[in-house]
């Protein structure tokens, strides 16, 4: 009785593991893609546009302790198109970000112009540096202009800057609003 009962235990053994084996592969699904192969990004107009602006051709080049360098960015939410105005039709977010090595002890002011008024640069980090938000209405054109104020301190003029290599990265950060 002892050697059918291990039969008994074996065969009830391999029975609840093929059952098991078919019981799972009825939840197991394989996803293929049966659509058409599209390999081109689509195609979304980002409507928040920098004019006008000298930050494509700032240069820290030969900055001194001391010196500053003014840097003019307007930014705006409609172009003209073949001499038409075509406005953004959403409400956007839009923060200036600002990105430094952290190689020299630059500071960094953000102005409103014409009037002046100092923007919040939050400091993320060390070398990281965020606007806060800049609203733009849907279907109202508008352009806000900014100056951003690059210095170097004349106080901080240790002999370990004399080689030191700097460089900043501005993007526009644009989001959709309600």
């Amino acid at each position: 009785m002892n050697s059918s009962l291990k039969y008994i235990v074996v065969f009830l053994f391999v029975i609840t593991l093929v059952g098991i084996g078919f019981s799972f592969s009825r939840f197991t699904t394989t996803v293929t893609n049966t659509g058409a192969e599209n390999t081109l990004p689509p195609d979304i107009e980002f409507t928040v546009w920098a004019l006008d602006s000298d930050a494509e051709t700032v240069s820290l080049e030969g900055m001194t302790p001391g010196d500053s360098r003014e840097i003019v960015i307007a930014v705006k939410n409609w172009k003209l198109e073949e001499g038409t105005p075509l406005i953004s039709g959403y409400n956007q977010r839009v923060s200036l970000e600002l990105e430094t090595t952290g190689n020299l002890p630059l500071t960094f002011t953000l102005s409103e112009n014409p009037a002046g008024d100092l923007v919040n640069m939050n400091r993320y980090g060390a070398v990281l540096y965020r606007s806060d938000n800049i609203e733009f209405v849907a279907q109202e054109p508008s352009t806000r202009e900014y100056t951003l104020t690059v210095a170097w301190p004349g106080n901080m003029n240790a002999g370990k800057f004399k080689d030191e290599i700097d460089y900043i990265v501005l993007r526009l950060k644009a989001a959709q609003s309600q």
